[in-house]
């Protein structure tokens, strides 16, 4: 039973680890989103800006075209992070499912010594009460 509660602490490490790796992905993903929110705010301010002053407005246009094209990459890197959460929660199920093997392996370990536990004491105390019978009647 030793080596599979060492089995469970490991796998549990791993586990942990793993659900860190696929918070941090997620946070990473959600860091985009907010990226892109922060841009849409920016480029709505700036819109009014352009709209309300001529020195603004010339360089509107060129401003536009950067904020598009950083919301193309965003969007790209929201996808692969996607992708990365969606391989990461893999692994975390995966690790969930070698945790749960030991841990089961482990409970029926201790329910097969509890059993033969109890079947010795049983024998023991079936022992005590013949002999306490033969003492009880010398005759047979």
């Amino acid at each position: 039973m030793k080596g599979l509660e060492t089995l469970i602490r490991v796998n549990s490490w791993t586990l942990d680890e793993k659900r860190r790796q696929l918070a941090d992905l997620e946070d990473l993903r959600a860091g985009f989103y907010r990226e892109i929110a922060h841009f849409e705010e920016q480029l709505i301010l700036n819109q009014a800006a352009a709209a309300t002053s001529p020195e603004i407005a010339q360089t509107y246009g060129h401003y536009a075209v950067t904020v598009i094209e950083r919301r193309r990459v965003l969007r790209q890197s929201i996808e692969e992070a996607q992708e990365a959460v969606n391989a990461a929660t893999d692994e975390v199920h995966h690790a969930y499912q070698e945790v749960k093997k030991y841990e089961t392996a482990l409970e029926r370990a201790k329910e097969r010594q509890r059993k033969e536990e109890d079947r010795v004491a049983q024998i023991e105390l079936d022992e005590m009460g013949l002999n306490m019978f033969r003492r009880n009647n010398p005759q047979n």
